[in-house]
């Protein structure tokens, strides 16, 4: 198995399946957009008070808020069969944002740059343009799985139990 290509695949399935979900929001009315939209901004808001605590348990609560402001906007434009989908991958993808956020948080990664992606996603929820829903998204996805990607490499070239440090690993993750 060649993990990285299969973490990257992974990542890359659930972005192009809740960006095409998310076009939907062009078709959804105004009041249910606006609440779509406040919703993804209160659970970003949550991320952004979260990347300011310094605390062991950080990394879970981000993972957490990440996977909830997902599940937001996939529940609320997703068709059943795309839900079911993303939830086949949900478990690979909770296992390498768990296992893996802490790597990052120890790398120094820009969490605010999770948080620039989430604000564009509800910027365009809110301007309920398709177009700009689905580049959003599958940007977030796309960015994320390259910086975690950055972060493991740079990790395997570290001496065997070395924690990330250094300008490289800071680098890799703030992409």
């Amino acid at each position: 198995n060649d993990m990285p290509t299969i973490r990257l695949e992974v990542y890359r399935a659930a972005g192009a399946l809740e960006a095409s979900a998310a076009r939907a929001v062009a078709a959804v009315p105004a009041d249910p957009a606006d609440a779509l939209d406040d919703a993804l901004l209160a659970l970003d808001d949550a991320l952004e008070r979260t990347l300011a605590e310094d605390d062991p348990g950080t990394a879970d609560r981000l993972s957490a808020l990440h996977h909830a402001f997902h599940a937001e906007l996939a529940a609320a434009c997703a068709g059943p069969v795309t839900r079911a989908l993303l939830d086949a991958l949900r478990p690979r993808l909770e296992r390498y944002e768990w296992f893996h956020g802490p790597l990052l948080q120890r790398a120094g990664a820009d969490f605010g740059v999770t948080h620039a992606e989430h604000r564009a996603i509800a910027d365009a929820v809110r301007a309920g343009g398709a177009d700009a829903v689905e580049r959003a998204v599958r940007a977030n996805w796309d960015n994320a799985a390259e910086r975690l990607s950055a972060v493991i490499a740079a990790q395997v070239a570290l001496p065997r139990g070395a924690p990330p440090q250094g300008a490289a690993a800071t680098a890799a993750v703030r992409g």
